[in-house]
């Protein structure tokens, strides 16, 4: 199926691109803290700032959880640490 706009078509990918190096661009050599991060949305977060080139603070209570995203992070190149905190918990925010 054609689309119907075919500047639309042809620039899109040129947009996601020059959108993608944006934000690496912006993002390289900052520190993000993400709660949150031992699963779903929080651990998919985590991946997607460490590999646009932030450093990532990886918080949440499951310390296992933590490590493996860690050393998945480490492996593809990326910068993390892991934080045990409970964000319910005063002491430890």
């Amino acid at each position: 199926m054609e689309p119907t706009c075919p500047v639309v078509h042809y620039t899109t990918p040129f947009l996601c691109l020059f959108i993608l190096l944006v934000i690496t661009a912006v993002l390289h050599g900052k520190v993000a803290l993400v709660t949150g991060a031992s699963s779903g949305i929080g651990a998919a977060i985590a991946e997607h700032l460490a590999g646009a080139g932030a450093k990532v603070a990886l918080a949440a209570r499951r310390a296992d959880r933590l490590n493996e995203l860690q050393a998945k992070i480490e492996r593809q190149g990326g910068i993390a640490v892991t934080v045990l905190m409970d964000v319910c918990d005063l002491q430890q925010v």
